[in-house]
């Protein structure tokens, strides 16, 4: 019943996320970063690449499996994982259910750091002091 821009509450959503044993997001591209944040928030360990930005924060809940491509390409994705050791990751972790449960609570803990007011904020914060510090088109 999810469709690209036909989606349901954020309430049936996290149910559904949080139904998941693993969070798998084999490359990294632009945009779908979210999930990982959004699957770790509901308790699911996730298996990401080790390059860009979810291994800044993501770490802590995921097993991070380094990449064997890195095409640079107009859909933003930068690195493809190795697909072998990902299957590996997710048969361990399928396996291994004190380990899930361990990056799961991870991954709630890291969520709780975070939140939509603070990351205002800081891209206000950011903002303003570009603007201040940038001169006229044309000055010297």
């Amino acid at each position: 019943s999810i469709r690209v821009g036909l989606g349901v509450d954020e309430h049936e959503l996290a149910r559904r996320m949080g139904a998941c044993d693993v969070h798998l997001l084999p490359y990294d591209s632009g945009g779908w970063e979210l999930t990982v944040l959004e699957t770790g928030a509901c308790g699911v360990a996730n298996i990401i690449t080790d390059i860009a930005a979810p291994p800044e924060y993501a770490a802590p809940f995921s097993v991070l499996v380094p990449t064997v491509a890195r095409p640079f390409n107009t859909n933003g994705v930068r690195g493809v994982i190795d697909m072998g050791l990902a299957i590996q990751a997710l048969f361990w972790l399928s396996r291994d259910r004190s380990e899930r449960q361990r990056l799961g609570q991870r991954g709630v803990d890291v969520a709780r750091t975070y939140s939509w007011a603070r990351a205002v904020r800081a891209w206000d914060e950011l903002l303003r002091a570009m603007s201040c510090e940038a001169s006229p088109p044309g000055s010297v």
